[in-house]
This record gives C-alpha cells, structure tokens and sequence, in this order.
C-alpha cells in the first residue's frame, strides 16, 4: 500500500484529504506543520508528500528546500497545495522541485488525479 504524509495546519482540510484518500486504499499520516512533518519523513518511507505552504512553525517551502538536501528525501514525490497563488509562489513551487502546485479552494478530483499520476505512473 503506497503512503502519503498530508502536512495541513487547518484541522478539519487536514481531516477531509486523509479521509478522502484512505477510501482510494492509501495509507495516510497526517502533521500539522513542517516540524512535525520532517520527523514522519525521517521516520517513514513515504511514496507522496501533499504539503500546505503557509504553516507555523516550519511552512512547506521550508520543508522541501530541506529535504532536497537530504539524497534520500528529496526524490519524494511532492504536491503543494495552498492559497497562496501569487505567480512568484507558484515559481518558488516549481523551483524547489514540486510536482503539482494546486491552490485552494481545490477539487479533491483535480488533487486525486495528481496522486493517481504520481503513484500509478
């Protein structure tokens, strides 16, 4: 079964994300930021990473440029999804390496499309 950390610092997106993809037969862990996030990645072999941008503590820019430090982390498939969607954040997306940058308020078809892409192939 392929795993999917969902890093959202608003409870009940975090909640719907986890729920929606656990009835599609991923197994699904969920962090509230970055902080907390980086311990599940170092702790679990993860096939997807769906990331929030603007979070406490550590906001998912943050994240990403520190795991594409890491040659064991940085190949982990990585979809930001946020409100942010000024053209310059999108760029900062792009530049770090994410696959998709979806923007808020999203369809979870639109987001699921994207899994199903990067974990079928």
């Amino acid at each position: 079964m392929k795993k999917i950390l969902v890093i959202e610092d608003t409870l009940n997106i975090r909640e719907n994300i986890a729920e929606f993809l656990e009835l599609k037969s991923y197994d699904v862990l969920t962090a509230s930021d970055g902080t907390a996030a980086l311990e599940l990645i170092k702790a679990n072999h993860l096939d997807l990473v769906i990331c929030d941008v603007k979070m406490p503590k550590m906001d998912g820019f943050e994240l990403k440029r520190l795991l594409n430090g890491e040659a064991n982390l940085e190949a982990i498939p990585f979809i930001f999804l946020t409100a942010a969607a000024q053209k310059g954040d999108i760029e900062e997306g792009q530049a770090l390496g994410a696959a998709a940058y979806l923007t808020k308020p999203f369809e979870m078809e639109e987001l699921m499309q994207w899994v199903d892409h990067l974990l079928k192939g």
